[in-house]
């Protein structure tokens, strides 16, 4: 058996299964942990000349990311169409590495035509330093809320959809310090206009003594929290 068949992460593609389900900066820690001690399959096209070229791909707006597989059965599904792609194993500081070498990546996709689970180079960087991100005693845990506030997030799209500058928006629940509120995380560029006229619109519509936590999607901590996650409103 070859070395890239032998490679398998049962215990890294449970903690992206755990995360997704429901986020705790524990299962993110172990997610983290998981990553950084895993190797994977690059996809690698030998040319004529010997030199290798590096399979690469793109999202819906053409941004260019390394796919990075967890074993042989996702590798599979790399389709190009002439079966001349071969795998290469990598650790996660050689992907690291490239990413360094070449700044038009954006990142790296565990899975993509399965997990598809999107690392942004911002979020290699906070695993790369984490947990030493992490306050220690401060536990939090977010989900999907028990009972979704559907006229509020109604509400919400109407804002949002006459909001040029909001590109997406997440709802979740968060727990932190045994203290349950509704976490709203908005992806705009212009969150100094945009929170506090949001507050005020949709204030009203909270239940009596519900909190909201209104942040921005370009923030460590939104991009964390929203991880494996799909927004209720896009653009």
């Amino acid at each position: 058996m070859e070395e890239h068949e032998t490679i398998k992460n049962p215990k890294l593609l449970k903690t992206v299964y755990n995360l997704k389900k429901n986020y705790s900066i524990e299962k993110e820690e172990e997610f983290y942990k998981e990553l950084r001690i895993s190797k994977y399959l690059l996809p690698i096209i030998i040319k004529s000349n010997n030199k290798i070229a590096i399979v690469k791909i793109n999202d819906a707006s053409g941004k260019e990311y390394l796919p990075s597989f967890t074993d042989w059965e996702n590798f599979q599904l790399v389709n190009d169409g002439m079966n001349k792609t071969q795998p290469m194993v990598f650790t996660f500081y050689d992907y690291i590495k490239l990413l360094d070498s070449d700044l038009g990546l954006n990142g790296l996709v565990i899975n993509p035509y399965s997990h598809n689970l999107v690392l942004s180079r911002e979020n290699i960087q906070f695993s790369k330093e984490f947990p030493a991100n992490i306050e220690k005693g401060n536990k939090v845990s977010v989900g999907i809320p028990e009972k979704y506030p559907h006229l509020l997030v109604n509400k919400c799209k109407r804002f949002f959809s006459k909001e040029c500058s909001v590109e997406c928006a997440f709802l979740l629940q968060m727990v932190k310090n045994n203290q349950i509120s509704l976490l709203l995380v908005i992806g705009t560029k212009n969150t100094e206009e945009i929170f506090p006229r949001l507050d005020k619109y949709i204030g009203e519509d909270l239940a009596n003594g519900e909190i909201l936590d209104i942040v921005a999607l370009d923030s460590e901590f939104g991009r964390n929290v929203t991880a494996g996650y799909t927004p209720f409103y896009k653009k």
